[in-house]
């Protein structure tokens, strides 16, 4: 065991672009006995096993009471060995939180903030259906750093419907100025009728030049590009999504969490209330398990592996035409007997892991 996420499904309302599983329903109590439940029946399976980060995700996980949360946190600090070092973060909503919250959490032993801010601009803002305001996104940083956070991330999503390059920019320039640790640069994306029913995105031309601008005003700042969507100070990436990224076991509760414990996967089921009533019931609430084959453990540490920065060793890519491809048109790189994105790959990503998936090396 390396790491632990524990999804809070409550959110005061639904963002359109919003895809997880959420509960707009009032914070229960209930629902705390069946997490602080799970929790302490994996502890026991796992035979308290030591976490070295530990994540609480949402949802809005920075709506609970500080009580309600430090409830769940001493459960955890109860079922498994947290080592002293631990990352322990917490996704926080500007505006969620004062400053008696803020060091609440800091004296339960939060020590990473993840802070939705999404964008500056409240137009783009009430176009997300966001409930903050670009002011109360600088209130939060402030009130964090108050109280004692040094570990800060800001969340962004562009290609907003409306948004320019220059409006982009004007969003970087504020989220530089407040000097976080860590930087989420998410790319908007609509499925099924959410796509259908408003004004269209930016065009993929525009949305490119917005990640590369991302790219090259951030690591200006002094936060490298570690993954595709994350930029940070060196030693403040996320070491959470470094263990999802990195094949490294971890187990996910609470609904819709998923898990992976070599060679297994498996997520519980997604609706809370589902969730709250199997559990109390004294059963489990796993929806999905897998066993992954070689191959596909293969396949995911190519698709994995190309997020970041130091890419995957060249072993694992089959040699022939497609990869020489990608090498000549300055996609791919070799590195040292590693693949790894280019400034352009990275924009690209996706294509380029569609093109490299069919040269995958199932003999290694």
């Amino acid at each position: 065991m390396h790491s632990l996420y524990l999804h809070i499904p409550f959110c005061a309302a639904r963002c359109p672009f919003c895809d997880f599983a959420i509960s707009t329903e009032a914070v229960s109590g209930r629902f705390a006995e069946a997490l602080k439940r799970e929790i302490r029946g994996w502890g026991e399976r796992l035979g308290r096993p030591r976490l070295r980060t530990l994540h609480l995700g949402g949802g809005t996980p920075s709506l609970p009471s500080a009580a309600w949360t430090g409830g769940i946190l001493e459960e955890v600090r109860e079922s498994f060995d947290l080592a002293p070092d631990a990352e322990i973060a917490l996704e926080c909503n500007p505006g969620d939180a004062d400053a008696g919250k803020m060091a609440s959490w800091r004296a339960m032993g939060v020590n990473r903030l993840s802070i939705g801010a999404q964008s500056f601009d409240d137009r783009e803002l009430g176009w997300l259906g966001r409930g903050h305001s670009g002011a109360q996104t600088l209130q939060t940083v402030r009130l964090a750093r108050e109280a004692g956070f040094r570990n800060l991330g800001l969340d962004l999503i562009y290609a907003v419907p409306g948004q320019t390059v220059a409006g982009w920019g004007r969003t970087l320039d504020q989220v530089l100025a407040l000097s976080p640790e860590h930087v989420s640069v998410y790319a908007l994306t609509l499925t099924g009728s959410k796509a259908l029913a408003g004004p269209p995105l930016p065009p993929e031309e525009v949305q490119a030049e917005m990640a590369l601008l991302a790219m090259e005003r951030l690591e200006a700042a002094g936060l490298p590009q570690y993954e595709i969507s994350n930029f940070a100070r060196p030693g403040f990436e996320s070491r959470h999504n470094l263990a999802y990224w990195t094949f490294v076991p971890y187990l996910g509760l609470g609904p819709s969490a998923h898990s992976y414990l070599a060679p297994r996967r498996f997520s519980n089921v997604a609706e809370t209330g589902e969730y709250v009533s199997r559990i109390l019931a004294g059963g489990e609430a796993k929806g999905m398990e897998e066993t992954l084959t070689p191959e596909q453990q293969a396949l995911e540490r190519l698709f994995l592996g190309l997020r970041l920065a130091g890419g995957v060793e060249e072993s694992l890519v089959a040699p022939g035409a497609e990869l020489e491809a990608l090498l000549a048109e300055r996609l791919l790189e070799r590195r040292a007997g590693r693949l790894a994105l280019t400034r352009r790959g990275r924009v690209l990503c996706d294509a380029v892991t569609a093109r490299l998936t069919a040269t995958l090396a199932l003999s290694r």
